[in-house]
C-alpha cells in the first residue's frame, strides 16, 4: 500500500439527534488521529494505535481525579513490562 492511499477522505461524523455519542466522538478521534500518525511515519503500511474499545468512568471528586490521573500519567512506564506488549509475546 502506498503512502499516498493511506486513509483517504475522511468521512462525516454520523450525528442523530443533533448531537454525537461518546461513542462516535471516540471513534472518530481515534480515526483521525490513527490516519495522522501513519502518515507522519510515512512507511506506506498502516499501523494501528489505539485498542478496539475504551472503558468509561464518571470521575466522582477530587481522590477519583488523582487515582485516574495518576494511572494516565504512569501508564506508559509500565509498557516493557504488559504481557500485551508485542515485544514480551512468545
Amino acid at each position: 500500500m502506498s503512502g499516498e492511499n493511506l486513509g483517504g477522505e475522511t468521512p462525516p461524523l454520523r450525528i442523530f439527534n443533533g448531537t454525537p455519542t461518546l461513542g462516535q466522538v471516540i471513534a472518530y478521534f481515534k480515526y483521525q488521529s490513527t490516519k495522522e500518525m501513519n502518515k507522519a511515519e510515512n512507511t506506506g503500511t498502516v499501523t494501528k494505535f489505539w485498542q478496539r474499545n475504551y472503558y468509561e468512568h464518571i470521575i466522582r471528586d477530587e481522590t477519583d481525579l488523582q487515582n485516574k490521573t495518576d494511572y494516565i500519567e504512569s501508564n506508559p512506564l509500565l509498557w516493557d513490562e504488559d504481557d500485551e506488549n508485542p515485544a514480551n509475546m512468545k
